[in-house]
C-alpha cells in the first residue's frame, strides 16, 4: 500500500473539514456524533462492548506506538494510525454470549466524530439539498446494506467475528473489513470451516488470525457495506479463486476497501461511504478524487 503524502492528505483533510463545518454540516455532525456515542453506549459495536468514556470498550486492549503487533504484515498498514485520536487500533478478546467461549480480533475503531464527519462528508458530495435524509439512510441499523445495519461500524482488521452461523452466534473470519475464509495453515491452501462452531480459544484464534492465509474473499466491505459489484466504479475487483490468495497478502478488493479506511480515518473523507449514499440516494456516483 503506499502512504499518502502530506500533499495529499492535507488538502483532503480542509476539504473534509469544509464539508463538516459547511452549511449542511457542523450541526449535523454533532449530533450524529451525539446519537453514535448513545448506540456505542449499548453496545452497539458488539466485540467492543458497551463504550463509555470511563470504559470505551471493555472487551479491548489499545495497540499503541511501539506495539509488537504493528509488526505483523497485516497489522503494520494500520500502524500509523495507532494513537491518532479519530480511531483506535484494538486487540480484542471477548465474550460470545450464552457460552464461556470467546472471541478473538483486531479492529479499527474509528471515533464516532469520525464517522459521523465521514457520513456528513459524503452526503454533502452526492445530496446536498438532503444531507440529513440521506445520513438517516445510512445511520438506520435495520438495514443490512448501510454502515449501521451492516456491522455496527466495525472495521475488522483481521481475527473472528462472532455472527450468526452454524444455528447460533459463532465465529466467521475476517480480514481488512471483508468477511474471508482461512486456510488450515501458513503455508497451505486447504480451508478451515467457514463458521468456526467449536470451542476454540483466542489464543488458537490469534494464531489463525496473524499467520494462517486466506482461503476465499467474500464481496462486502463492511463497514460502508459496499459490495466487490458497487466498488467497480472506481476499478476491476474480480473475485478471487478459491485458495489461489497466498499467505497473508490482501486481494485487490480488500486492498482497496483497507486503503479507503486508513484514508477515511486520516481525512474523515471515505470513498465507499460516498458510493453506499449514491446509491442510497438513487443518484449517480461522483467520479473518484
Amino acid at each position: 500500500m503506499t502512504r499518502l503524502s502530506t500533499s495529499t492528505v492535507l488538502p483532503a483533510l480542509a476539504l473534509a473539514v469544509l464539508f463538516a463545518e459547511g452549511a449542511h454540516g457542523g450541526d449535523l455532525v454533532t449530533t450524529i456524533e451525539s446519537q453514535l456515542k448513545e448506540r456505542f453506549a449499548g453496545g452497539t459495536r458488539y466485540v467492543i462492548g458497551s463504550e463509555t468514556s470511563a470504559n470505551p470498550h471493555p472487551w479491548c486492549t489499545e495497540i499503541t506506538a511501539g506495539d509488537p503487533l504493528l509488526e505483523n504484515e497485516l497489522v503494520k498498514p494500520y500502524a500509523r494510525l495507532a494513537g491518532r485520536g479519530s480511531a483506535s487500533l484494538l486487540e480484542c478478546d471477548y465474550p460470545v454470549p450464552g457460552s464461556t467461549r470467546r472471541g478473538w480480533v483486531v479492529v479499527l475503531a474509528a471515533t464516532p466524530r469520525n464517522l459521523a464527519e465521514r457520513m456528513v462528508n459524503a452526503c454533502n458530495e452526492v445530496a446536498v439539498d438532503q444531507v440529513e435524509t440521506c445520513v438517516n439512510r445510512l445511520m438506520d441499523s435495520g438495514d443490512s446494506t448501510v454502515p449501521a445495519g451492516s456491522n455496527g461500524f466495525i472495521y475488522p482488521i483481521t481475527g473472528f467475528v462472532r455472527e450468526p452461523c452454524g444455528g447460533g452466534e459463532n465465529l466467521i473470519g475476517f480480514r481488512h473489513g471483508v468477511t474471508i475464509q482461512y486456510t488450515d495453515g501458513p503455508a497451505n491452501k486447504d480451508k478451515l470451516s467457514y463458521c468456526v462452531t467449536t470451542d476454540e480459544t483466542p489464543a488458537w484464534q490469534r494464531e489463525v488470525g496473524l499467520t494462517f492465509g486466506t482461503f476465499d474473499v467474500f464481496k462486502v466491505g463492511r463497514l460502508a457495506a459496499v459490495t466487490r459489484s458497487e466498488a467497480s466504479v472506481d476499478g476491476d475487483f474480480p473475485s478471487p479463486d478459491e485458495g489461489t490468495v497466498e499467505g497473508l497478502n490482501a486481494a485487490a478488493f480488500q486492498s482497496y476497501v483497507r486503503d479507503n479506511e486508513i484514508r477515511a480515518v486520516e481525512t474523515a473523507y471515505d470513498r465507499m461511504m460516498v458510493i453506499k449514499a449514491a446509491l442510497k440516494m438513487g443518484v449517480s456516483v461522483p467520479a473518484r478524487r
